[in-house]
């Protein structure tokens, strides 16, 4: 009885990961379609904000394939599922010539609670396509974890300009930043800099509660 019960439910669940993860991807498909035919008429605004929506449904959409994955872990792998969301923005991004690269060059090896790992991807993916948007050169991205009861960071950097004088990324009216601050709200912030070598940073601060983050080992 018992273990009919529990094929039951893995069926269940099974096909409730099926149908969420091919809902996620028809409405990206439907998002990029849009685009190109935004792109195509010469709607160059629009097609960029297709494109932004159908990475912010990816963002979503991994984290849930990592959760299903781990059903006895309501927790995610913060590297894996940064690694993976920047191979899809460097795809779908930088285009097939690869004039821009983007590289994970620091991630720690911690597992997150999972509303707190869709933030986080969210994040990452917005500040990745500002950096591609206003800056220039190569994107790097690290994300730092703290001790317990310490903040993590999110570093996204590039080789652009000077930040304009005065600029303050808590004030700014653009749609990518105003929904960082969005998801920060409460539970960080966000900062811009300029750092030795002269590229341009955004840190996202995130601060968990205590044992929100765990390192991978103790959970392996």
């Amino acid at each position: 009885m018992q273990d009919n019960w529990l094929t039951e439910r893995d069926l269940l669940l099974s096909e409730v990961h099926h149908r969420m993860k091919n809902s996620f991807h028809a409405v990206q498909a439907s998002l990029l379609l849009q685009a190109k035919e935004a792109a195509a008429a010469g709607l160059d605004l629009a097609a960029s904000s297709l494109r932004n929506a159908a990475h912010r449904i990816r963002a979503a959409a991994a984290v849930h394939e990592r959760l299903y994955r781990t059903p006895t872990r309501p927790v995610v792998a913060v590297p894996e599922l940064l690694a993976d969301l920047l191979a899809d923005l460097t795809m779908s991004l930088t285009g097939p010539e690869g004039r821009r690269t983007i590289h994970l060059a620091e991630a720690a090896d911690v597992f997150w609670p999972a509303p707190e790992t869709t933030s986080l991807g969210l994040v990452m993916t917005e500040l990745v396509i500002n950096a591609l948007k206003h800056g220039s050169g190569a994107v790097t991205v690290r994300f730092r974890q703290g001790s317990e009861g310490e903040a993590a960071t999110l570093t996204v950097s590039d080789e652009g300009t000077d930040l304009p004088s005065g600029f303050d990324p808590g004030v700014s009216r653009g749609l990518g930043l105003r929904l960082v601050r969005t998801l920060l709200h409460g539970r960080g912030r966000l900062i811009a800099s300029q750092d030795g070598e002269g590229r341009t940073c955004f840190t996202a601060v995130f601060k968990l509660g205590p044992g929100g983050a765990r390192q991978i080992t103790e959970l392996a």
